[in-house]
């Protein structure tokens, strides 16, 4: 039995780049930063800086000089560089296998597997924190699996559009299931096999998604079945000329030893659309190893974009003239040895993902005063616009309660929004009191304000973002009536959360005024899953005429003596999902005797 030998493969390995990395800053507001890109304006208002490792192999000077001169002789163009994988011998087809939906279905997986540990509780409804979750799985799972790594997966929610920041709001990145879709890699196959390599492979449940392939089954198809047809099992000397587009050529006495330097980098960029594929918008040069930061302002805001990046190298090498495929002109012979300058870049990095959306919410209103307006009977709230070097703030919300006790009632919003196209709004606003104003105010009348009694107003600042900030300074205003004026005093300082007015509220009016104090009567625990309230009072029994209430009991108390007084609330508050429970306890006097307490 005689065997023929198999075509060779012949490949360039340009180095790849290592370390990319894209981070959105946003500088100030335009109106149309939502439907247009900040190309041109200066100083820029946003824009991505994608950042890589140098890479410098070869002989680095050489190649960026002949890259220079290519560029100044006015013939350089990004299609002169030519892809490392589109130098192989011919009948070889090289496919970028890549998984878009991969962080999606194993977010999925780990999902599924929690449901399997918790079968009676509701794992997507996140009634178990992360970190209960993480060491729940770590003990069912092997000691060889990092707990850190678990502690990573249940966390992740970024595939979810879900993203967390730091006391500094910056973005914390944990993407652990958006660097698992962002892995690629190249296959070469034989076009002979292509099409029946990739039916096998795109059939099986458990392979990428074949819709996030540039080339659908048919074309492969139809390349196989070219390919079969045009071609014998009787190997040639075309057979192993490599494809290479050269841009010098040069006559030379005899074989040289092969140049190659790195030399520059060019960043692809590309679109995620709300399918959450990857459309390619452009390409940017840079030219030198050194240049290894680009900064893109040519984004709009609210868009994700992905970066690739892909190392150039200059390659120079000797060839016979038999195996170049166009004409030698001035009749010169296909014997001679030509040098040959060509351009190869690398394989695309890891893509670095970016959302251009800003996290910063805007500060709170500055010296908020009240007056007074007799002619009209009516309280007057003035304050001013807080400083912000984004120029974003573009509603004001007037909020007013009677007391500490009861939660804040939105009673004004002043929207005064230019954007072209403006953000959907996550509040929902009573029509009646969202006021739409031309430019922006900072004064608001409140018709309703009662002088017998009292009331706490604060301020809050909306940008143009949905961002909200937190309370201005919360102040309560009364009316003296024997002085005809009005009196304003400080109940929290600036700065409490919208969902705890009374965060830096203190338990006293007295010391409310001296000195700032969180909130009061909480306990923090984390890393459990259940809990115990023990009853244990310092005294069971107190003699005395009168029964002494001092323990509020349950309606179904068997101690029918005393009244029913209510029960106790605890707010369990999850703060990893910032989820909250009501649990009601009663306590029931199971004593015989009716021993007053």
């Amino acid at each position: 039995m005689t065997t023929f030998l198999s075509k060779e493969a012949i490949t360039v390995d340009v180095p790849d780049p290592a370390d990319i990395n894209a981070e959105f800053t946003y500088s100030y507001y335009t109106p149309d930063e939502s439907i247009a890109t900040a190309q041109g304006i200066v100083p820029s208002p946003r824009f991505v800086t994608v950042s890589y490792s140098k890479v410098n192999m070869g002989d680095k000077i050489w190649a960026e000089d002949e890259l220079l001169k290519l560029i100044r002789s006015g013939k350089f163009n990004l299609s002169l560089v030519q892809p490392e994988y589109e130098i192989s011998t011919p009948g070889m087809t090289q496919i970028a296998v890549e998984d878009i939906d991969l962080g999606r279905r194993l977010q999925a997986l780990v999902m599924d597997e929690l449901n399997k540990l918790f079968p009676r509780v509701n794992v997507s409804a996140s009634d178990l924190s992360q970190t209960d979750l993480a060491t729940a799985l770590d003990n069912a799972t092997s000691n060889q699996i990092s707990g850190e790594i678990i502690q990573d997966l249940v966390s992740d929610f970024s595939s979810d559009g879900i993203t967390f920041y730091d006391r500094n709001d910056r973005e914390i990145k944990n993407e652990l299931f958006v660097n698992a879709s962002s892995v690629k890699f190249d296959i070469q196959f034989n076009d002979k096999f292509i099409g029946d390599a990739f039916n096998l492979m795109s059939s099986n449940p458990l392979a990428i998604d074949a819709t996030n392939l540039t080339i659908n089954a048919d074309e492969f198809l139809l390349l196989q079945d070219r390919h079969r047809k045009s071609t014998s099992a009787a190997i040639t000397p075309d057979d192993y000329v490599p494809n290479v587009t050269y841009f010098n050529r040069v006559a030379v006495r005899a074989h040289e030893i092969p140049t190659a330097g790195t030399c520059g980098y060019i960043v692809d960029k590309y679109v995620i659309d709300n399918t959450g594929r990857r459309i390619y918008l452009e390409s940017f040069f840079r030219l030198g190893i050194d240049n290894n930061t680009f900064v893109d302002n040519k984004v709009v805001y609210g868009e994700t974009y992905t970066y690739e990046v892909r190392v150039i190298s200059m390659i120079q090498m000797t060839v016979n003239g038999d195996l170049l495929e166009d004409p030698i002109p001035g009749g010169e012979t296909t014997s001679r040895v030509y040098r040959l300058k060509f351009l190869v870049k690398s394989r695309a990095s890891r893509q670095a993902k970016v959302k251009c959306i800003d996290s910063f919410p805007p500060p709170p209103p500055d010296l908020v005063t009240f007056r007074y307006d007799y002619e009209n009977d009516r309280l007057v709230v003035k304050w001013k616009f807080p400083h912000t070097k984004q120029r974003d703030i573009k509603k004001f919300q007037v909020f007013k309660r009677l007391s500490i006790f009861e939660p804040f009632t939105l009673v004004a919003q002043f929207d005064f929004t230019d954007a072209f196209a403006a953000v959907k709004d996550v509040e929902y606003i009573d029509p009646s009191i969202n006021i739409k104003l031309p430019t922006g105010r900072t004064i608001y009348f409140d018709e309703n304000f009662n002088k017998g009694g009292d009331a706490i107003y604060s301020i809050v600042s909306v940008d143009a973002h949905n961002l909200t900030s937190n309370y201005s300074d919360q102040i309560r205003v009364t009316f003296n009536r024997s002085k005809n004026i009005i009196e304003t005093t400080l109940i929290s300082p600036s700065g409490a959360p919208k969902q705890y007015p009374n965060f830096f509220v203190s338990s006293t009016t007295a010391q409310n005024i001296e000195t700032v104090r969180y909130t009061e009567d909480v306990i923090k625990d984390s890393g459990h899953l259940k809990m115990r309230i023990y009853f244990d009072p310092e005294t069971l029994e107190v003699t005395d005429d009168k029964p002494c209430h001092f323990l509020t009991r349950a309606e179904t108390s068997r101690n029918k003596k005393i009244p029913f007084v209510g029960s106790y609330k605890f707010q369990v508050l999850n703060v990893d999902r910032q989820k909250m429970n009501v649990v009601d306890v009663e306590i029931e006097d199971r004593r015989v005797t009716s021993t007053p307490i």
